[in-house]
């Protein structure tokens, strides 16, 4: 079964626009981005303004946190990521997830949305 990694976006962005995997610039998130490059087959970045991007998708520096979000907000994002993961994989059940995010994915996040597929998650 492919291992997908979810790495949650950061604060700390360059200031410039480029593709997403170089847009988080803090050494926390290229922790997660080397974790996920590593051990999963595909990986994707959660960012709160964006969903779900792929790590080549070009994005704009942004200021938006998730947890600037209200619960309903973030239930919303959670079902729309899911929609983006199903659209872009297919069948959720053929894959096991890692998450690699702060608390606020999973307090109302993905975990929320389908958590039988998420095998493990590393804040």
């Amino acid at each position: 079964m492919l291992t997908v990694g979810l790495v949650g976006c950061v604060q700390k962005k360059s200031p410039t626009a480029g593709p997403a995997r170089d847009l988080y610039v803090s050494p926390l998130f290229l922790g997660r981005r080397r974790w996920a490059e590593q051990t999963c087959g595909r990986w994707y970045i959660l960012p709160a303004m964006h969903g779900l991007v792929a790590p080549h998708q070009r994005l704009k520096p942004y200021d938006m946190s998730l947890n600037s979000l209200a619960t309903p907000q973030r239930r919303d994002r959670s079902s729309s990521v899911l929609d983006q993961l199903s659209r872009s994989l297919g069948r959720l059940d053929q894959y096991e997830f890692e998450m690699h995010a702060g608390r606020s994915y999973f307090e109302f996040g993905l975990s929320h949305g389908q958590p039988r597929y998420f095998i493990s998650s590393m804040p």
